[in-house]
């Protein structure tokens, strides 16, 4: 805490404790504490570096093994390739269109004009016996 001087008499009244003082706590001690968890930090980061690197490695040998695999697949099975890339294009047709098409088993924003009408008539019906 600062100490506080009077005007035109330039003596403190209090003086300035020292952190020990003030804390209790050895302010060297503290500083090696912190510089070893700073190490620690730092030694925590390269592991996770080091084994962030091998397993990006793995990916990439994994997706080439599987490149190679499906290339030399649709090499041998030229037919095979073709006939499967076109049941995933017509599997996926089937599926947009359906999902674009209004169906009375999904509920959907769709409403039938029927029901417009129905709920317009009631509205004025309301209205008038209301009014």
């Amino acid at each position: 805490m600062a100490g506080t001087t009077e005007l035109g008499n330039g003596s403190v009244r209090n003086a300035v404790n020292t952190f020990s003082e003030k804390t209790g706590l050895d302010r060297k001690a503290l500083e090696e504490q912190l510089n070893a968890l700073q190490e620690q930090v730092a030694t925590l980061r390269q592991s996770l570096s080091d084994k962030g690197q091998e397993v990006a490695a793995k990916v990439t040998d994994t997706a080439k093994v599987a490149n190679e695999r499906t290339s030399s697949a649709i090499r041998d099975y030229p037919l095979a390739a073709v006939l499967g890339a076109a049941a995933i294009g017509a599997a996926l047709a089937l599926l947009s269109r359906e999902a674009f098409t209004p169906s009375s088993r999904r509920a959907s924003s769709y409403i039938p004009e029927d029901l417009i009408s129905d709920l317009s008539h009631r509205l004025s019906a309301l209205k008038s016996r209301v009014m």
